[in-house]
């Protein structure tokens, strides 16, 4: 014999295991190729302007010697690059786990997301030096020295914020679209029309916000 407990879970699926048992998902495939795409232009941008790459970015030394103006957003850009390797490497770490050893490793994933998290407090600190850094920023001096510097840390920094900001405006705007009641149609309202009133005791379903007698 067969329970109604039984007969439940059959119906219901295959069960899942608790969300503490099992591992938490790492950033998309396009977030971590986005962090990548950007990591690489300004390798491209530190390395024109770096003395010896990749040891500039550790000691910072420019070649040719840059100006106030150039040698601040030299500074946030390589610090900027040095965080963005260790990030992409966490990640890809995340992701083999994931996909090696699944829930078995769930303690081991869970640690390193708790890392990557923490690298999300040192990511805001470099972003708002770079914003500050870039507000700051002596046009004449870019325009002697290192225009496509400037313009490297104005879309690292700057431009990346507006498109952050716009794009949380837009999944508001999606979400409350999306909980507004929506209304039926022309036809399904006439079609419900004909169904007569509830009777007290009558067992009736909802269509589309419309209630009628089970047949």
């Amino acid at each position: 014999a067969v329970s109604c407990s039984g007969l439940g879970a059959m119906r219901r699926g295959p069960l899942v295991a608790p969300a503490a048992s099992r591992p938490p998902r790492p950033a998309g495939a396009f977030s971590l190729l986005t962090t990548a795409l950007i990591a690489a232009w300004q390798t491209a941008i530190v390395h024109d302007h770096a003395k010896t790459f990749p040891s500039s970015l550790w000691t910072g030394e420019a070649n040719p010697p840059l100006n106030t103006t150039c040698s601040r957003l030299f500074d946030v850009l390589r610090c900027t690059v040095m965080f963005a390797a260790v990030v992409l490497t966490l990640k890809l770490l995340i992701l083999i786990f994931i996909r090696g050893c699944g829930d078995s490793c769930a303690t081991c994933v869970g640690r390193l997301m708790l890392a990557d998290s923490a690298m999300d407090a040192v990511r805001w600190v470099i972003w708002m030096w770079g914003i500050w850094m870039v507000l700051m920023s002596n046009e004449q001096q870019v325009r002697a020295q290192c225009p496509g510097l400037h313009e490297c840390a104005w879309w690292s920094y700057i431009g990346l914020a507006i498109i952050s900001v716009a794009m949380i405006v837009v999944g508001v705007i999606c979400g409350m679209m999306g909980m507004s009641p929506r209304r039926p149609s022309p036809h399904l309202e006439a079609q419900m029309a004909d169904f007569p009133p509830q009777m007290p005791g009558a067992v009736h379903y909802n269509v589309g916000g419309f209630t009628g007698p089970r047949l």
